[in-house]
């Protein structure tokens, strides 16, 4: 799979935050998994820091949870 890079808006629902992952990107990830059906593990970096996670269908929209440590030094604002 080739390299993707993106920014996102950090969006919370409950205490959960996740980003929206572009469409096009979406589809890069879903033909290197060989699946669109949730979850769909991924791996990438965070502010310098790598992680792993799933990236999940929730009411119709693909999201990235986005844990403490994948936060951790962020900008604060």
């Amino acid at each position: 799979m080739k390299d993707n890079s993106f920014t996102a808006v950090l969006e919370i629902i409950g205490i959960n935050p996740f980003v929206f992952v572009p469409d096009e990107i979406l589809e890069d990830i879903f033909k290197a998994a060989g699946k669109n059906k949730s979850p769909v593990p991924v791996k990438g970096t965070v502010n310098g820091k790598e992680f792993k996670q799933n990236l999940m269908k929730y009411l119709g929209e693909w999201r990235l949870y986005v844990n403490l440590l994948m936060l951790k030094n962020s900008p604060k604002e």
